[in-house]
């Protein structure tokens, strides 16, 4: 059992640790540091109350009672008094063994912590040493939102994605269609089966439009510090019709937003409908063009995809061979009299 002397002599507590997975840390150590700063308050409040006990004992001590042999009861007031200032003085240090119990367990969570934080390289320009404990957990905080809120604090190293895109012709759902005003019956449109994946098999007819490529992108602690489409793994092409090769142009192929947290590829190919997926010719080349387009935004931690197309064909999209997107075709009526 500690003595009131303990107590008077008892200064602030200092937070000896801090929080493990940065934000996380951040916050239970921002949690734990409050509640040391009210167990601070309530031990100053307790010290006070232990000084005035204090001082009333040594009061009561310094005047003892002195009563006529055989009469005691003439101290009975300055007993109980004794019995009250011992009880409170116990009382009071009831009080303190709860708090530094509570402040046991917290400083144990956050001594284990705080080397973490500090060593976390995304925290290493925060200039948060030499401060009290406190200060220094408030110091990570603070530097952890701002550097939040302009984006860099983040991943060092680089990303690579593949991305593709397929446009094919689902005889299935084509019905009927007009063309320059005559009512034309169902046509035999050279099917192309259904895509499954985003890999060329030259086995397998699943395309009239195509095209694929990889992107790079450096980011040092969540800022672009390079992007490039990777040149080997550009490609664009039309497939064939009646063993007749289609036409595909590269359109556009682009790099924007280069500088911040993220940055934008886009890539767009186009070519002939007549070419790509009519068995009849006689459309000729007054038709639109087919085209897709791939728009991905790469970040540190994320992605932001999209896919493009016109209304005909369907067009799937995919990023590193899994399935983002799919554009359904319209009526070929519907396409063809676009133009």
């Amino acid at each position: 059992m500690k003595t009131l002397l303990l107590i008077m002599l008892l200064g602030l507590i200092t937070i000896e640790g801090y929080p493990q997975d940065i934000e996380s840390m951040l916050k239970d150590v921002a949690n734990a540091s409050k509640e040391i700063q009210n167990l601070n308050i309530q031990i100053i409040d307790v010290k006070q109350r232990a000084q005035i006990a204090v001082n009333k004992k040594k009061y009561h001590n310094d005047h003892p009672c002195t009563f006529p042999e055989g009469h005691p009861e003439y101290c009975k007031d300055y007993e109980n008094e004794k019995i009250e200032l011992d009880n409170k003085c116990k009382e009071i240090l009831n009080e303190w063994d709860k708090y530094e119990a509570q402040l046991k367990e917290l400083n144990s969570k956050l001594s284990s912590l705080m080397p973490q934080i500090r060593k976390n390289k995304s925290l290493s320009n925060c200039n948060c040493n030499g401060k009290t404990t406190i200060e220094e957990v408030q110091c990570y905080q603070s530097c952890f939102d701002q550097l939040n809120d302009n984006k860099v604090i983040g991943f060092t190293g680089t990303r690579v994605y593949h991305l593709a895109a397929k446009s094919w012709i689902n005889n299935d759902a084509v019905s009927e269609f007009s063309f320059n005003g005559f009512y034309v019956k169902k046509i035999d449109w050279t099917s192309t089966t259904e895509p499954t994946s985003s890999i060329l098999n030259p086995n397998i007819n699943d395309y009239k439009l195509y095209q694929s490529f990889n992107v790079l992108v450096e980011f040092d602690k969540g800022i672009v510090v390079s992007a490039k489409f990777i040149q080997p793994s550009l490609d664009f092409r039309a497939g064939k019709t009646n063993s007749v090769p289609g036409e595909a142009n590269l359109k556009e192929q682009k790099i924007s937003a280069l500088g911040g947290s993220s940055v934008i590829f886009t890539r767009t190919v186009t070519g002939h409908s007549y070419l790509l997926t009519l068995k009849e010719t006689v459309l000729g080349t007054s038709s639109p063009d087919i085209y897709n387009t791939i728009s991905i935004e790469v970040f540190a931690d994320k992605v932001v995809k999209h896919g493009y197309a016109s209304d005909f064909p369907t067009t799937y999209f995919w990023i590193d061979n899994n399935l983002f997107e799919k554009k359904l075709q319209v009526q070929p009526a519907d396409f063809f009299k676009q133009k």
